[in-house]
This record gives structure tokens, sequence and C-alpha cells, in this order.
């Protein structure tokens, strides 16, 4: 495989990676927003039948959720990065069935990234040397500096537990 070739389909494997884990965090702060809401909510209501006297803490509680949701616009975020993995699963899958050539690979691949938000680096550092392990290439894995490795012992997102909630529409291609 010349360099050109294997420089595009590891990106679009980094990019699939990347966008998964993403899309992942994304969907389980949805769904922890969506069961503290509900649990707030409900706890709003049952305090209103009876007499605490710190009962405005639930509705307080689920209005800062809200907002927080809003103004941090994760569901935008979940949507852009479920639909910009969608679109490398489907790219990788095109040219792997030989329907485009290395270069209509490129031209889509550009097309793409004109959509990609500013990346996190510590994310694309870990999912470039996930698809190096991948390729039995373990003497080219960058390293971690210390922000990189507190960043991913704090963020450890890929391992969240997505709550039943928000599920997503399950039209998800690489998993068919």
């Amino acid at each position: 495989m010349d360099t050109r070739t294997r420089d595009l389909t590891f990106t679009v494997k980094k990019s699939i990676r990347y966008h998964d884990y993403k899309r992942a965090f994304y969907r389980a702060v949805v769904s922890w927003i969506h069961f503290l809401g509900i649990v707030a909510g409900s706890s709003a209501l049952a305090t209103l039948t009876t007499d605490l006297a710190w009962k405005s803490v639930f509705p307080a509680a689920l209005v800062v959720l809200s907002a927080a949701g809003l103004v941090a616009r994760v569901g935008e975020k979940q949507a852009l990065h479920t639909d910009l993995y969608k679109r490398w699963v489907r790219l990788e899958q095109q040219y792997l069935k030989g329907v485009m050539t290395l270069d209509q690979l490129e031209i889509a691949s550009l097309k793409i990234e004109i959509d990609e938000p500013p990346l996190y680096k510590a994310l694309n550092r870990h999912c470039h040397n996930e698809v190096l392990l991948q390729e039995d290439q373990a003497n080219k894995i960058l390293p971690l500096d210390r922000r990189h490795r507190l960043f991913k012992s704090l963020w450890r997102f890929h391992e969240l537990p997505a709550l039943p909630l928000a599920s997503s529409s399950g039209n998800d291609p690489a998993r068919a």
C-alpha cells in the first residue's frame, strides 16, 4: 500500500473512532440530563404535597439541568457527531467496496472535514494510537503528555453507560 492510500485510509479509520467516542459521550450526557431532570421533576412534584423547608431545591435543580443542557447544546453536538460518524463509515464502506477511487476518497474526505468542529487533541491522539494498535504498529504510538493523560483518566466517556431514555434512531450504518 502506498503512502497516500495508507494516510487516507488511516484518516478515515481515525475519524470514525473519534466521532464514535464523541457521539457516545454526548449520548451519555443527554441521557443523564434527561434522567436527572425526570428525578428532579418527580421530586419537585412530590415536595408539593409535603412540608419540607428545602423543597425549592428540586425545582431549582430541574431548571439548572435544563439550562445547562440548552446552553451547552449537548443535543446538537450529539446529532453532529452522529452525522459525521455515519458519513465517515459510509465513505469507508464505499472505498472498501471499490465504488470510489483514491482521488474520490480524498475529495469526499475533504468535504466531510469542512463540517468538522475543532478537534479535541487528547481524543484525537487516543484514536490515532488505537488505529496504530489495530494495524500492529505499536512502535509508532504517540506518547500522551500529562494533560492528555489527565483528560483520558477524567473523561472515560467511552465507558459511560448510556441510559435508555434518549436512545438513538438505530440507523447506524456501521452496526447494520
